[in-house]
Order: structure tokens, then sequence, then C-alpha cells
């Protein structure tokens, strides 16, 4: 093989290798979406909280805070629960999930929603891009409260 045409197959592969790394890399609402995850756990269901796991499966660390919301399926449906008090009081405090990473998030809503009834309920994460904020997207996981 010439000099010239091994030159030229090394260098389409750094474009291949680099457009890939910079993809992997890439903030947008559906990065977030399909890299962060929720899951509860095991053995943390109770009718005032929860124990989730966010897990963060890319190589970019994202941002959340303290806030979440519920929703109940109703009739198939997922219904937003409605908060007990008028205004929710939320801590500004900015969590790092970092890259490859999980936390442990403990949620106690009882003074936001009140204990809740047996069914079957949604929680709501927003996930924001650390490089630029205006890129969120809400996370998100089923649960059942049973009797």
């Amino acid at each position: 093989m010439s000099k010239q045409r091994k030159s030229i197959i090394n260098f389409f592969f750094i474009i291949f290798t680099a457009s890939i790394f910079l993809t992997a890399c890439s903030d947008s609402v559906k990065a977030i979406e399909k890299n962060v995850s929720l899951s509860v756990k095991e053995d943390t269901i109770s009718p005032t909280g929860l124990t989730l796991v966010m897990k963060n499966n890319s190589f970019n660390s994202y941002m959340y805070g303290e806030d979440y919301s519920l929703r109940k399926e109703i009739d198939g449906t997922w219904t937003d629960l409605p908060m007990i008090v008028d205004e929710a009081l939320v801590i500004l405090i900015g969590h790092e999930l970092n890259a490859k990473s999980s936390d442990e998030v403990i949620i106690d809503w009882e003074d936001w929603y009140g204990q809740l009834e047996p069914g079957r309920y949604q929680i709501l994460k927003n996930v924001s891009s650390i490089k630029d904020s205006d890129i969120k997207a809400n996370v998100m996981v089923a649960f059942e409260i049973s009797e």
C-alpha cells in the first residue's frame, strides 16, 4: 500500500473517531433522556417517600436540584398530583451527577403531597446540562404504593 493511501486512510479514521467522540459528548434533551435514568431503591417505597437512584451512563456530567413532581395513574393516564401547600419551598441547590456515576436521592413528599394512597405513581426529576443550563429534560420512573 502506498504512503499516500495510508495517509488518506488514517485521516478518515481520525475524522470518523473524532465525530463519534463529539457525538457521544454532546448535550441535548435527547442525550439527557437517553443517558440519565431513574430507578427506585428496593424496599424504600412508603406512603411518604422513597429513595431514587439517578444513574448517568454518559461521559458528560449533569445537574439536578431538590425539586421533583409526582403524577398518579388514573384510568391509564398520568395525572399531575396536586400539592397540599400553596407554594413548595425548594432549596436552590444544584447537585452534580458526574459522568459514569450514580447518586442516591432521598425523597420525602409528605410536606408537599401528604401521605399517598395505594396506587401507581410516577416521579419526575429535572436534569440539565452543566455546559448549558437551558438544555434540560425530565427523567422519570414509575412506582407503586401498596396497602
